[in-house]
């Protein structure tokens, strides 16, 4: 199947196109709806492996047999040593804490033949358009860690959490199996209040953007740094790449999907640039090629509206945008037939 992807239920289809579309608005929700589809075992037990003709493997490897509702028992790992399998319900329990922390269920899918199991949430404090989500996985065959945390990243199969560990890992919070549930909640709690309060940073920048306005000076050096020309002694082929990509911005600034208020301000800029991240200036997606990447793509893609961020963080902040009352505009050249109106209109005409 695509990407290891198993079983699963999401609020809204994933690209691989073979999960079952559920409402859900809680923790139980989401544990209800995997338990029912097979994403989540109802239980985990340990028996000893045996070869066909009855002989005993040694002790020290055991199988790892997953239980569930509606569903056929299953191995999902063979162990060896002093592993302790994973309880079901303490996952239950993770799912429980991360929605009483404020993540809103978005997900959960079993991977690679039912080893791996993902919860997979939104952050609510980020703006819509820059959404942050958070994700715990854990693995039955001992694999890996129990592991949360944020990432841009909307994990649905092995490739979007392997893009989401190899971009946003490093900051995830882990936990041994053989730890106390306790200390399993609260390392899960504070990795999401850690997220929470990046996707609070995001949300108050992008609140400052929507009432910080554009000069003409201030707009062609922040487009600029999104959209940035071709060096002189560049190729052909990459001055005409440049180009279209500076021409499909201007047009989709004009959209009114992008425009925020009256169009004058570094929000709307802001929209465009991350518009045409996962979309041609048309709208219609990027293709289904680019999909098939899977784990590159999507990493790419939030690389890249991380650095759109960034670069509007930093021009704010070295006073290329400024705020501005009608007054103030009219004594910086601001035509007064322009204000009250777009001025970005009067720079795509």
């Amino acid at each position: 199947m695509s990407a290891q992807y198993d079983r699963g239920i999401s609020v809204l289809p994933t690209w691989h196109r073979q999960e079952e579309i559920v409402s859900m608005s809680s923790g139980d929700d989401l544990v209800a709806h995997m338990l029912r589809v097979g994403a989540l075992p109802t239980s985990v037990a340990e028996e000893g492996l045996w070869t066909s003709h009855g002989l005993r493997v040694d002790s020290t490897h055991r199988a790892i047999v997953a239980s569930y509702q509606g569903h056929p028992d299953r191995v999902v790992g063979v162990v060896r040593g002093r592993y302790q399998a994973v309880d079901p319900s303490e996952f239950k329990s993770l799912v429980t804490a991360a929605c009483d922390a404020g993540a809103v269920p978005d997900g959960g899918f079993a991977l690679d033949d039912g080893r791996r199991t993902i919860a997979a949430f939104t952050l609510p404090s980020a703006p819509a358009r820059f959404s942050s989500h958070f994700v715990i996985a854990d693995s039955y065959d001992g694999t890996t860690q129990l592991m949360a945390g944020g990432t841009m990243i909307r994990v649905v199969c092995s490739n979007t959490l392997a893009a989401a560990r190899g971009r946003d890992g490093k900051g995830w919070a882990t936990a041994r199996h053989d730890s106390a549930l306790s200390a399993k909640v609260e390392t899960m709690a504070l990795a999401i209040g850690d997220s929470i309060t990046r996707g609070i940073a995001t949300a108050e920048t992008y609140a400052e953007a929507e009432a910080t306005a554009l000069t003409r000076d201030g707009f062609d050096h922040l487009f600029d740094e999104l959209f940035p020309k071709a060096p002189e002694d560049a190729s052909n082929k990459l001055v005409t790449m440049r180009d279209n990509a500076r021409s499909d911005a201007m047009v989709a600034m004009g959209y009114p999907v992008n425009r925020v208020h009256d169009g004058r301000n570094v929000a709307s800029l802001w929209n465009a640039a991350t518009y045409l991240v996962d979309r041609k200036v048309d709208g219609t997606p990027r293709g289904s090629r680019d999909a098939l990447v899977g784990g590159l793509l999507f990493g790419s893609q939030a690389k890249r509206v991380e650095e759109i961020g960034h670069i509007i963080e930093v021009m704010m902040s070295d006073g290329m945008c400024e705020y501005m009352t009608s007054y103030e505009a009219t004594a910086a050249g601001v035509d007064t037939g322009q204000i009250g109106s777009s001025i970005l209109d009067a720079m795509l005409e």
